[in-house]
């Protein structure tokens, strides 16, 4: 029973509207339609300030880029990207404009574009972290872990405050199996925020391939306390008591884990496996090979 990451990767991290908003957008409302996140309204509002002729060209630029950041958060991301070019044609240099982009065509798998964006607003800001965390999660898309690590290096030294980077650095860590520098970074993430449910989880899944199921049960409960939605901690948690021999505790989770994705064909045959450790099911295996129907 291999433990799987509950979340792989953080979001992109893109550029918060509310830092931008020209004067035109604040006149006309946008703002704090963008700041309590009613995007829908936002477009609206945004819309009808772009669309009035009142902008200068830097607001009209801002508005764009406020706007496609809201169709982003609502899953258009074509029209969020039509809107970030739109902002690049009045200045071609914007590495706000460049990083979103890039996320929204990220979004849609179109990783070589998104890294061209990358690209342009890191040489247009070199200190831009987020710009070297999101190229950084581009780049394990397309199988490149070692120029991976190095941006999320550099995005961390750029802003060592970002829970968010370290958790992201410590994911591709798991997956290239350096347990023990990625518990390091998942540690930091949480000292720098501590009611995050995803390091928690992914934190456990540490912990269990080095064999501490006891500390990895301990961040599973942590990370289900936090938000029980988070399936892979609940099964994650279902194989760690059952590798302590807790089955009628690994049974509980495994009902939980299916009512909430009954289509988790492993967690079936988990659930079949711990029944027939428990004497209430099927016999499934003999002599470690599984049994014919």
């Amino acid at each position: 029973m291999g433990h799987a990451l509950a979340v792989l990767i953080v979001l992109f991290a893109t550029s918060s509207p509310i830092e931008r908003v020209g004067h035109g957008d604040l006149e006309s409302g946008c703002a704090a339609a963008v700041r309590r996140g009613d995007w829908v309204a936002a477009v609206d509002c945004l819309s009808r300030a772009i669309e009035s002729g009142a902008l200068d060209r830097a607001d009209q630029s801002v508005a764009l880029v406020n706007r496609g950041v809201a169709y982003a958060e609502l899953g258009n991301f074509e029209s969020a990207i039509a809107d970030y070019t739109n902002a690049l044609e009045l200045f071609p240099g914007d590495s706000i404009a460049l990083n979103d982009r890039g996320n929204a065509l990220a979004a849609l798998g179109r990783c070589t574009a998104a890294l061209a964006d990358y690209n342009m607003a890191i040489a247009a800001k070199p200190d831009y972290a987020k710009a070297y965390n999101n190229r950084a999660n581009c780049l394990i898309a397309i199988g490149r872990r070692k120029d991976a690590m190095e941006d999320f290096d550099r995005a961390i030294a750029l802003m060592p405050g970002s829970a968010n980077y370290r958790f992201n650095r410590g994911n591709l860590r798991v997956e290239s199996h350096e347990y023990a520098e990625a518990l390091e970074d998942y540690d930091s993430a949480l000292r720098l925020h501590p009611s995050f449910p995803a390091a928690y989880a992914n934190r456990g899944v540490a912990r269990a391939t080095l064999k501490d199921l006891e500390g990895a049960i301990a961040d599973y409960s942590r990370a289900l306390a936090f938000d029980p939605r988070l399936h892979n901690a609940r099964h994650n948690r279902a194989k760690a008591y059952s590798e302590l021999g807790l089955n009628a505790l690994a049974l509980e989770d495994l009902e939980a884990a299916l009512a909430s994705d009954p289509t988790d064909t492993e967690a079936h045959m988990d659930r079949a496996i711990v029944l027939e450790r428990l004497g209430a099911g099927p016999r499934m295996f003999e002599n470690g090979r599984p049994v014919a129907p």
